[in-house]
């Protein structure tokens, strides 16, 4: 109020509450509204339709994928054979480069699995820097978050519930130990 009042006094009026009265309401009127530009307006549109002929692209891309089948060649039987052998490659520079796509293989799928490895070491570092923390908060919900749940992870094991007995095979006798 007193900032009012000292606007007024400014103006060279006299700052009493009835001057502040009549002066809110004058004040109120700064505010104009803003012109709709019609520049983004026209650019939104623009980006609509980029974005539906992308779309119909992809579904005409997709329809013709479909159209696309593939056929399987024709197979020789000699290929299905059970005893066809691989021919001993006489050229030593070919079992040389089978031998160096082989390790280069080999290092590959090692690295892959390695990789694999790391992703889960991580993944248990988190889950126990968690596990941690939540013992700290809370020892209760740290109880329950140990707790195993057995409709996640279902097991069911079937297996033979009946074994007929050996015929001739003397069961040794178990020796039971106590502390």
């Amino acid at each position: 109020m007193a900032a009012i009042t000292r606007g007024v006094s400014v103006l060279g009026l006299r700052s009493t509450a009835l001057s502040v009265r009549y002066l809110l309401p004058i004040r109120g009127d700064g505010k104009k509204k803003k012109k709709k530009n019609k520049n983004k307006q026209n650019q939104q549109q623009q980006q609509k339709a980029k974005l539906n002929s992308r779309l119909a692209k992809a579904a005409q891309a997709e329809k013709d994928k479909v159209k696309q089948t593939f056929v399987d060649p024709p197979l020789d039987s000699k290929w299905l054979e059970a005893d066809r052998k691989r021919h001993k490659i006489s050229n030593p520079r070919e079992e040389e480069k089978r031998i160096l796509l082989l390790k280069e293989w080999s290092r590959y799928k090692m690295d892959q699995h390695r990789s694999a490895l790391i992703k889960l070491r991580d993944i248990y570092k988190c889950r126990d820097k968690a596990l941690s923390e939540l013992k700290i908060l809370s020892p209760s919900l740290y109880a329950k978050a140990l707790l195993v749940e057995p409709k996640l992870l279902p097991y069911n094991c079937k297996g033979p519930t009946f074994t007929p007995p050996i015929t001739g095979y003397d069961q040794p006798e178990a020796e039971v130990s106590r502390k």
